[in-house]
């Protein structure tokens, strides 16, 4: 049974009114495999790297805060996020015992997406009064579908 375009319900409106800066994550991170703790290291690495033009360089302690998280699960994180290709690290020593981390996001369009994260391949129509018919029949979709 499909339901007319008069019938269907009012589109659903999401508006960001985050002030900037704020942090963007790529929808495939969620479809990586990691736990939300890894999740929460790679949004701080994330934090740092907007305003480094794609490399970071916190360190383990404020990652670890910022996260919510201990030293040692950001230290076996940052390993999960190498192995995976999600970040690259280069590790500097300065002196005898301090150390300088500089976090690289690498590119992540190669990892698979989910359908359920993937925009949908829709065309717009052409006129601003064809849209609420639009939406109505991507929604018909959507309700169809699953």
């Amino acid at each position: 049974m499909t339901m007319a375009a008069k019938d269907a319900p009012p589109p659903i409106t999401i508006e960001d009114r985050r002030r900037r800066p704020y942090t963007v994550l790529d929808n495939v991170i969620f479809e990586a495999g990691l736990s939300c703790q890894a999740i929460a290291v790679y949004a701080v690495l994330c934090r740092y790297a907007s305003y480094n033009r794609g490399k970071a360089y916190p360190s383990i302690e404020t990652i670890a805060r910022k996260a919510g998280v201990g030293k040692t699960t950001v230290k076996k994180i940052i390993a999960e996020l190498e192995q995976k290709e999600i970040i690259m690290v280069d590790r500097h020593t300065i002196g005898k015992t301090k150390r300088r981390n500089i976090y690289y996001l690498l590119d992540l369009s190669r990892l698979p997406e989910s359908e359920e994260t993937a925009l949908p391949e829709t065309s717009l129509p052409e006129k601003n009064s064809d849209m609420k018919t639009h939406v109505a029949r991507i929604l018909e979709q959507m309700m169809e579908t699953g």
